[in-house]
């Protein structure tokens, strides 16, 4: 979660008093949420989970959304409370409905990968449309991936490389690796390797793990720049370190010295 910076009126409204602090007579869900974020990260309060997760609770009863997505991600991966799909799924539900576009995207891929829910991608993909709109670019590039690959959505490669692109041009590194390998296999678009390297390079210099591989790849292969085994390598390493199993593999294939 985002540190946050607290206006005058937050720090009006609360007395800090060492690891404790009074309420003023501000009760906002604003005011609430802002104090969860001060126990959650640490800031002027002493660092609490479970005192962040009681203030999220209180934000989210008088309608906070960001709150109730905060909340419903405590839930999810079982912080300061026993991990709880169904709780985290209603927490995320509100939150959607209430147009906060995080709590869209992540019932979003609780239904795209049947996490505390029967799979649905239809549902997965009316999800992450809204939240794409809202200005969840993560969204937009997990739409994209659904109409390119999905087997339950009707493939559109045209939309794909419109919602990557969305994506990428909005900080979504992993929209900008996607939208590298449409351009590398020309799906949707004209193949163009050089394009492909610059989206890859883009993503890779953010430590993508995909992006390295992938962009590792276009120098094993000579794809739009001669081969270059040792580059490959070094992209494959780093692709390997950031957890991209297919870069490790290329990195021992390279070492055997097995082209």
């Amino acid at each position: 979660m985002k540190k946050l910076i607290f206006t005058s009126a937050v720090l009006m409204a609360i007395f800090v008093t060492g690891c404790e602090f009074k309420q003023s007579r501000y009760t906002s869900g604003e005011i609430y949420f802002k104090i969860a974020q001060m126990y959650y990260n640490g800031d002027i309060l002493d660092k609490n989970a479970s005192k962040a997760k009681e203030y999220y609770e209180k934000a989210c009863i008088v309608d906070n959304y960001s709150a109730c997505t905060n909340l419903g991600s405590m839930y999810e991966i079982g912080e300061a409370t026993e991990q709880n799909f169904t709780k985290a799924k209603e927490l995320y539900t509100k939150a959607c409905e209430g147009e906060n576009p995080t709590g869209c995207y992540n019932i979003g891929v609780f239904y795209e990968n049947g996490q505390g829910v029967a799979q649905n991608f239809s549902k997965a993909k009316d999800l992450y449309e809204k939240a794409c709109s809202l200005g969840e670019f993560a969204a937009c590039s997990n739409l994209g991936l659904l109409y390119e690959n999905s087997e339950d959505i009707k493939q559109d490669f045209s939309k794909a490389k419109i919602l990557y692109e969305k994506a990428c041009e909005n900080g979504n590194i992993p929209g900008c690796s996607n939208l590298g390998v449409l351009y590398e296999s020309g799906k949707g678009v004209s193949q163009n390797f050089f394009i492909a390297k610059e989206m890859y390079q883009r993503a890779c210099d953010a430590n993508d793990g995909m992006g390295c591989s992938n962009l590792a790849g276009l120098y094993y292969y000579g794809k739009g720049n001669k081969i270059d085994k040792d580059k490959a390598n070094e992209l494959f390493k780093k692709s390997c370190d950031l957890g991209i199993d297919l870069g490790c593999g290329y990195v021992e294939l390279i070492n055997n010295d097995k082209y």
